[in-house]
């Protein structure tokens, strides 16, 4: 019975491919705006808000670890294990949404990347109330 199910399953991901490759796009998506909203869905530092956004594969909103410690999901996680992780786990606090720029400059602690505070120190934005993190 397992081989027959085993092999009825190779065929229907045969002649279906392109229909499970919709499926699981919209399941992911779903999956990642669902867990946006819960950390917000616009970057904490300069506010770009486009949930869908890529650079190549790479998601342009990224999740921040407000402590520092991210290089430790890095070395265990990729994106996909991540938000599962965050949503096994209730959507701990200690986490953010930054988008990839930023989240290359800020450093561990900071609440604006580097040139962010530039703008700031220079007069062309104005200055941020605080972190608009959540955690």
């Amino acid at each position: 019975m397992t081989t027959n199910r085993k092999g009825y399953m190779k065929q229907y991901e045969a002649t279906h491919r392109d229909r499970l490759r919709v499926l699981r796009h919209e399941n992911w998506a779903r999956k990642r705006l669902d867990t946006l909203e819960r950390y917000g869905t616009s970057c904490a530092c300069c506010g770009f808000n486009d949930p869908f956004k890529k650079i190549g594969r790479q998601a342009f909103l990224q999740f921040h670890h407000l402590n520092g410690d991210g290089y430790k999901h890095a070395r265990s996680r990729d994106m996909a294990s991540l938000m599962r992780w965050l949503r096994k786990n209730n959507f701990p606090s200690g986490f953010g949404i930054l988008c990839a720029s930023c989240n290359v400059a800020i450093l561990p602690g900071q609440t604006a990347c580097e040139l962010h505070k530039w703008e700031e120190k220079m007069g062309y934005v104005k200055a941020r109330q605080g972190p608009r993190y959540v955690g």
